[in-house]
């Protein structure tokens, strides 16, 4: 019996979205009949004027702001696994890493298509992404920019992961975290050198997400 247990959880660690025992997109959900999210995602100004709306205009527009803010999750994990490819390139050892963002991007890309037949990422998100990546020379400038890109991940996984009603997507989330809580755990055993003190961001990355997550809500 402990032996099976063992080998549940082994399994668990390098789940695959490409097997229906760790993710099952067969899950339907109804939005014009449940939110996805919940309309705590909604800024203060304008939760009365959401209150005033019908059930199914509520359930429309939280279908919209959960379908952005998984896009933008996708478009930070498919960044994130370029950077570690280019990294790769440069002869450093990150094929854990390259693992866990291929299947993050995966499953995400997946779910994104079986609910909204759409992975689109904002082209003002994309162009921002280019240019700082473009600007990064070696592999440490490209280890500060995945720092930040996982920063961001953290706190928009968290929120959906609490946040989501729709169990496909807090099943996704909950196993990216794991690969999340892991990776973090990795990088602390290694050398204090390998992880910056600081980092600059360029501004319009910066000022991009900032935007593109406040006009997700909007």
């Amino acid at each position: 019996m402990q032996r099976s247990q063992d080998i549940d959880e082994f399994s668990e660690h390098f789940w695959s979205p490409s097997y229906k025992k760790f993710v099952d997109y067969s899950w339907t959900f109804d939005f014009t009949k449940r939110r996805v999210v919940s309309s705590s995602f909604l800024p203060d100004s304008v939760q009365n004027d959401f209150n005033a709306l019908s059930a199914s205009e509520q359930n429309k527009i939280l279908s919209q702001v959960g379908q952005r803010l998984v896009t933008i999750l996708f478009a930070l994990e498919t960044f994130a696994l370029s950077c570690y490819s280019k990294i790769a390139i440069a002869g450093r050892d990150v094929g854990l890493e390259l693992c866990e963002e291929a299947r993050h991007a995966s499953s995400l890309a997946t779910y994104l298509d079986r609910r909204w037949k759409n992975t689109n990422v904002p082209v003002e998100l994309a162009n921002a992404f280019d240019q700082d990546f473009s600007d990064c020379e070696n592999s440490e400038q490209l280890e500060k920019l995945i720092q930040f890109i996982e920063a961001v991940n953290a706190g928009l996984l968290t929120a959906l992961h609490l946040r989501a009603h729709d169990p496909l997507l807090v099943r996704i989330c909950s196993f990216i975290i794991a690969d999340e809580a892991d990776h973090n755990a990795l990088v602390d055993q290694q050398p204090r050198s390998r992880v910056p003190s600081k980092f600059n961001l360029s501004e319009e990355l910066n000022r991009t997400l900032i935007d593109t997550l406040i006009n997700s809500v909007r």
